[in-house]
C-alpha cells in the first residue's frame, strides 16, 4: 500500500531506496511542480515520511543516486548548486547530511560513482579535475577522502567502473 502521496497530483518517481538504521532513505521528486528530485526518509508511517534535506535549493535537482550503506551511515553522489556533483554522507538528519569532500573544486563535478564496501573503507570512481576519473577511497571524513592510485596520469582516465568487493580486497 502507499505510506504517503508526496506529490499530490503528479508522480515522486522514489528511487535508490536503502534501510539505513531502520529507516528507508531515497531519492524522489519534492511536490513543487518542478523536477527537482531530493532526499526523503521514511519510517514506513505518514508522519515519518518526510523531506530528508534539500540539498540544492539553487537549482531545479541535487541529483542524489548512487546509495551506499558504510559505517552506519549514507555515502552518495550530490550536487547542491555550489560545488558540483560530489560525495555527501547522511546519517539520516538534515544535520547530519553533509559534503564530505569537494573532490573536484569550484562547481566542476567530480562525478562520484562505483561506490563500494571494502572493509573499513569506500572505493569509488572520482574527477578532481587533475587526474580524470580514478580510483579513491574514503574513511567518511574530509582527511581520509583521498585519491588511491593515478592509474593512467596524467589528463586521460582510467574509469575504473564494475568495482567489487572479493573476499575483503
Amino acid at each position: 500500500f502507499m505510506v504517503k502521496d508526496l506529490f499530490v497530483g503528479g508522480s515522486s518517481d522514489p528511487g535508490n531506496l536503502v534501510n539505513l538504521n531502520g529507516q528507508i532513505i531515497y531519492a524522489a521528486h519534492i511536490a513543487n511542480g518542478n523536477t527537482d528530485r531530493e532526499l526523503y526518509k521514511s519510517d514506513g508511517t505518514i508522519a515519518g515520511t518526510v523531506l530528508l534535506k534539500d540539498i540544492n535549493t539553487i537549482t531545479a535537482s541535487s541529483g542524489t543516486s548512487f546509495f551506499t550503506p558504510f559505517n552506519g551511515k549514507l555515502f552518495f553522489q550530490a550536487n547542491n548548486g555550489f560545488s558540483g556533483t560530489e560525495l555527501w554522507v547522511s546519517d539520516g538528519t538534515a544535520g547530519g547530511t553533509d559534503l564530505v569532500k569537494s573532490i573536484n573544486p569550484g562547481i566542476a563535478n567530480a562525478s562520484v560513482v562505483n561506490l563500494t564496501v571494502v572493509d573499513n573503507a569506500l572505493f569509488f570512481s572520482a574527477n578532481d579535475g587533475v587526474t580524470a576519473n580514478e580510483l579513491w577511497k574514503t574513511d567518511g571524513t574530509l582527511a581520509g577522502t583521498i585519491l588511491v592510485k593515478d592509474i593512467n596520469p596524467g589528463v586521460n582516465s582510467s574509469s575504473p567502473t564494475n568495482l567489487v568487493n572479493v573476499n575483503g580486497t
